[in-house]
């Protein structure tokens, strides 16, 4: 018996049990193959199925966006699209091939915009954002390049002091309409987050910049805001003695209300510490050469939150029983220079030190690689998306990784080919972001005079 002879029930479950590459193609095999999957998908739910079983957890809750609930719920199955969980497989699917694609670079010169050099740039969907040394945040066509603020000489929004860091709030898929999730409206991104050095954390709503909220909490400039989910955490040189401020955001259609949710102490031991992460019940922050991990209940702290959500005078809620804790250290690494950037994702967390070593911890291996001998230049930036790995260069030159597994991270011979590189004026790599939007991978890449913003597209 050939497997053309199967009856369509034993087809059903041998389909079933593809890997997601041979599932997208067995569809145009055979009309009887066809006709199985014009139903199958959204019958057994196969390709949430798929996803589960060849994606990492941690990559997948980055892609999806679904922080809210466990992904392996029944609610993720009933409200989101198998189209939804499909697109999701082949986002982090085609990352391997992104060598062999046609790219289109934009570049955006700080000068010519009247904008001032960029210290951090953000992709939320279509529209890149960036913030400036003159405490501008501007957004950008991400296809075009060209200003999207009205009049163009205008900014979303504006700090008193330089922008140290940006975050983009992203809405859950399984609060967003059904529609916008099929037709991938890009509008799933909705907050933007800045920090600066004139002390302040200011809220804009990204479509309706009408919407602000000045954060005036910390008396100290703040260094970085780290986002997951709704929770957002803050690094200041006022965290030494006040505590590194966790934020809770409950974001609506024309606002957002910020609460202070807890401070977060015995982590900063002075006030070099310029990085800090938070992921699920994670914490991460650097205090200058020291890096320590934390377990945080998050759940625990909504527990004991006695705000009123409903009270419209967030500034009022700021101040109201806020609890003081100190998070159980669970893992800690000293290293001979102070860290520059850090990715933190489960059990993964990569940093760079100002030595020019790039670091690397997945789950109990780690390992140290020189970038100075491997690449010619130091390491300034990194960033991660999916199993998408971008490194920025002192020379201006962005490397681009692609790896199957985590453990590839730390193998030196892993860095000893990248799939693809982004060159810039020869100017160090100031920040660096990546994002598949749905279309294809995007990176936006700022160095002191210009903003370059790279797509590929897939055949």
């Amino acid at each position: 018996m050939q497997l053309f002879d199967l009856a369509v029930e034993l087809l059903e479950e041998v389909f079933t049990q593809l890997d997601g590459v041979s599932l997208a193609r067995v569809a145009s095999v055979c009309m009887l193959w066809r006709n199985i999957m014009l139903t199958l998908p959204k019958r057994r739910g196969v390709w949430k199925t798929v996803c589960l079983r060849e994606i990492n957890l941690d990559v997948l809750i980055q892609i999806t966006g679904i922080y809210k609930t466990s992904i392996h719920s029944a609610t993720t199955s009933e409200v989101l699209s198998w189209e939804f969980w499909r697109d999701v497989y082949r986002t982090w699917y085609c990352g391997v091939h992104i060598t062999h694609w046609e790219r289109l670079e934009t570049v955006i010169c700080c000068k010519d915009n009247a904008v001032g050099p960029p210290n951090c740039v953000r992709i939320g969907g279509d529209v890149v954002l960036s913030g400036h040394e003159n405490g501008l945040v501007r957004t950008w066509d991400a296809l075009s390049g060209q200003s999207l603020d009205i009049p163009d000489t205008t900014s979303l929004h504006q700090h008193h002091g330089p922008i140290s860091d940006m975050v983009l709030h992203r809405i859950d898929p399984l609060e967003l309409d059904s529609e916008m999730v099929i037709n991938k409206v890009e509008h799933v991104y909705d907050i933007v987050c800045t920090s600066s050095r004139d002390t302040t954390i200011s809220f804009v709503k990204l479509h309706d910049s009408t919407w602000t909220y000045k954060l005036r909490h910390h008396s100290e400039p703040v260094h970085s805001v780290s986002l997951f989910g709704d929770h957002l955490l803050t690094c200041a040189d006022d965290s030494v003695g006040n505590g590194n401020v966790l934020l809770a955001m409950d974001t609506f259609v024309q606002s957002c209300n910020v609460t202070v949710e807890a401070y977060l102490h015995g982590f900063s031991s002075s006030s070099s510490n310029v990085c800090s992460k938070i992921w699920r019940n994670q914490i991460i922050l650097a205090d200058g050469q020291f890096v320590k991990w934390a377990d945080l209940e998050i759940d625990s702290l909504r527990q004991r939150k006695t705000e009123d959500n409903n009270d419209n005078d967030m500034e009022a809620n700021v101040e109201k029983h806020i609890p003081h804790i100190e998070p159980v250290t669970i893992n800690s690494r000293n290293f001979k220079s102070w860290v520059s950037d850090i990715i933190f994702r489960g059990q993964l967390m990569i940093c760079i030190t100002g030595d020019g070593l790039l670091h690397m911890c997945v789950e109990d291996e780690e390992k140290s690689i020189n970038t100075m001998e491997l690449f010619k230049a130091g390491a300034t930036k990194i960033s991660m998306f999916g199993h998408l790995f971008a490194i920025g260069l002192t020379n201006g030159v962005v490397f681009l990784l692609h790896f199957n597994l985590e453990h590839d991270l730390i193998r030196r011979s892993f860095y000893s080919q990248p799939h693809t590189t982004v060159r810039n004026k020869g100017e160090p790599i100031k920040s660096l972001d990546i994002l598949d939007d749905g279309e294809g991978p995007v990176i936006a890449i700022a160095t002191e005079s210009q903003i370059k913003i790279v797509r590929w597209f897939p055949p």
